[in-house]
């Protein structure tokens, strides 16, 4: 397996500032977000932060669409210590066991569909604020069902660049429903 991510924390404010990931280091999922240098936060708050090592050419906002993918999320509660409430632990040497797929910038379909996920993880976070903006129930909903269905796109990639059976898929997806 390729070592994604840095060795270390976010121990300065540099690091901070760059894109770096953010996840509750107690979860249900996968639950990641991109920190963009206005949340500063160390490890004794309940969050893991961390930053992709310099010679990864994916693009952050695909980590954290394959990240949040049910396939990632089932395999990470599946190699995590079971904390009370049913709550698995995302933090440093769980996350760099994760199996990342990584892109063959050479395959046109890989780069299409890292490019795909990178479009839907800005829509996915454009998403999210307007939900945390959101007033009127309606509205919360309108866009609940776009989160969902956006969700559903990104899993369907990942699932082709991990070359999944429809067995397979089945099985993350009893597994991972939410």
């Amino acid at each position: 397996m390729i070592q994604t991510f840095r060795d270390g924390t976010l121990d300065s404010y540099r690091s901070f500032a760059a894109p770096h990931i953010l996840t509750p280091s107690l979860s249900d999922r996968s639950n990641f977000t991109l920190g963009k240098g206005d949340l500063f936060a160390t490890g004794t708050a309940g969050i893991t932060s961390f930053i992709p090592r310099n010679d990864i050419a994916e693009s952050i906002l695909y980590l954290i669409g394959v990240l949040n993918s049910s396939l990632l999320s089932f395999y990470a509660i599946g190699h995590s210590p079971v904390f009370s409430g049913g709550y698995y632990k995302f933090s440093a040497p769980y996350l760099r066991q994760l199996p990342i797929r990584r892109i063959e910038f050479s395959d046109l379909e890989d780069v299409a569909r890292h490019d795909r996920i990178v479009g839907l993880v800005e829509r996915m976070l454009e998403l999210h604020e307007r939900l945390a903006g959101a007033r009127i129930e309606r509205e919360r909903t309108v866009i609940g069902h776009q989160i969902s269905a956006t969700d559903r796109q990104i899993d369907g990639l990942v699932y082709e660049l991990y070359g999944l059976t429809d067995e397979e898929i089945s099985i993350v997806e009893e597994a991972t429903a939410r």
